[in-house]
């Protein structure tokens, strides 16, 4: 499985690089996909695109005026949408809660990847 990251060293500041990346990694191991990804990171918002939007092999996180925690959780939301399908797809016949089991995964995958790198959580939630 690869991820590829597109704009995000346009849209997020140098030190949010690394904890995102350091995220991401985070997410494969305890959310594991198979199929390749790419990641979007955009500035723009348009009436598709909220904070993130999630189309089968790519995610788009929207990253104008937000906090690195608010980015990393639609990361999160997002990647969570990705692997609802990853189970329907090999399971047709399960029902997977869509956003609320993502929102509950989302607040939880931050908060575990929080406390497994206090070193993160100062800049995680700067402005």
């Amino acid at each position: 499985m690869k991820v590829t990251l597109r704009n995000i060293r346009e849209n997020l500041r140098p030190n949010q690089v690394g904890i995102t990346k350091d995220f991401i990694n985070f997410l494969q191991k305890n959310v594991p996909l198979v199929d390749d990804i790419l990641i979007n990171f955009v500035s723009k918002r348009n009436e598709t695109i909220t904070t993130g939007k999630h189309i089968y092999g790519s995610l788009f996180v929207f990253t104008t005026s937000r906090i690195l925690i608010d980015i990393l959780r639609t990361l999160a939301h997002e990647w969570a949408h990705e692997y609802q399908d990853l189970q329907k797809k090999s399971n047709p016949k399960l029902e997977v809660p869509s956003e609320p089991h993502a929102n509950a995964l989302a607040g939880y995958l931050v908060r575990k990847f929080i406390e497994e790198n206090p070193e993160h959580e100062v800049e995680a939630n700067k402005d």
